[in-house]
């Protein structure tokens, strides 16, 4: 389990921290797990107390709804962060709340914004697999019930792909999400090969690699995106990730969960299109443009401000304004103008 929200947590350079807190009869907040190495200085201990925990938070555990709060200062540094409650389906109790911080700054907020639909996929995904190992699995009987919920959840999602695959990578399960993805009934794709159906050519013997890998070696299978194809062989850009379960007859189930980001690689194109036609623009410019966090902090400067002061505009980044005002009340008086902007 940790694994997987190390895996996932590392799969951009924007998720700061993933981890799974709960809440004791006292009204503390603690930590279950985080995502950290234990040799990392960021590593939260199981068990350790949540103390700068915000109201925002909280709340979470009182309404049961996800939300997303920030940005938030804490002992880690100022970030949004994204939090999931984890429900036992059973008996419809909170059991702990998942959740995902992301750093705060411009670009990564315009990213974050766009890309709400992915950290939602992400998060039910590690939903999923938080609940399985939590609900008590010691008879059959709940084991079964575990199972059953597992592929319910699955199949009613309406906006991710999920697909399940024995170890002989015959699709065992297709929700109806697959079905407008990749164009294939569930009668369709019925006993037929993963790699026969939306595999590209060029990828199938490494894709049949990694799925032997993962049943046979425990090699499990990182998250990434992925160019697939569909039932009419036009190319499916998804960010794919993988769960494999164990089933009560001892057999082990593979599960894709494949969500269409067109839309995000669409938006990310024309914001970093946007970015660029900015930075021709305030290059071309003689008088000095700069690019300031709500903390102060300088993000971009144009090269005009080596003429102003001699400094070289890639070095200044990340540096607070202070540091230009040789008067404090200067200084208060720019900090005015730039909160009303």
């Amino acid at each position: 389990m940790k694994e997987q929200l190390y895996n996932i947590r590392t799969s951009s350079e924007s998720y700061k921290f993933l981890y799974v807190i709960g809440k004791k009869e006292d009204g503390s907040v603690f930590f279950f797990m985080d995502s950290q190495s234990p040799n990392s200085s960021d590593y939260v201990p199981p068990g350790e107390l949540y103390t700068e925990v915000s109201d925002e938070y909280l709340e979470v555990f009182t309404t049961q709804q996800k939300t997303t709060v920030g940005p938030v200062t804490d002992r880690w540094g100022t970030m949004i962060t994204a939090l999931v409650p984890i429900i036992n389906n059973e008996t419809n109790e909170l059991i702990a709340v998942l959740g995902l911080d992301i750093l705060d700054n411009n670009w990564q907020t315009t990213i974050y914004s766009h890309s709400l639909p992915l950290i939602g996929f992400m998060l039910i995904l590690i939903l999923a697999s938080v609940v399985i190992i939590i609900l008590d699995k010691r008879s059959n009987k709940k084991l079964q019930k575990s199972e059953e919920n597992f592929r319910s959840v699955f199949a009613v999602l309406p906006n991710i792909a999920v697909q399940g695959y024995d170890q002989d990578r015959n699709v065992t399960f297709w929700n109806t999400a697959s079905e407008k993805l990749y164009g294939y009934t569930k009668k369709e794709v019925h006993n037929k090969k993963l790699e026969d159906l939306i595999i590209p050519t060029e990828m199938r013997e490494g894709v049949i690699s990694v799925v032997h890998d993962w049943y046979e070696n425990n090699i499990s299978i990182p998250s990434s995106e992925l160019t697939l194809i569909g039932k009419d062989k036009l190319p499916v850009t998804v960010y794919s990730s993988h769960v494999m379960i164990e089933k009560i007859n001892g057999k082990k189930e593979m599960f894709c969960l494949d969500i269409d980001i067109s839309n995000l690689k669409h938006s990310e194109k024309k914001l970093k299109q946007s970015e660029e036609k900015y930075r021709l623009l305030t290059e071309s410019l003689e008088d000095v443009v700069t690019t300031i966090s709500p903390l102060g902090k300088l993000l971009y400067s144009s090269p005009a401000v080596t003429k102003f002061g001699g400094y070289i505009a890639e070095e200044e980044v990340g540096n607070h304004v202070s540091k230009y005002f040789a008067r404090k009340t200067e200084l208060v008086g720019a900090l005015k103008l730039m909160a009303k902007f």
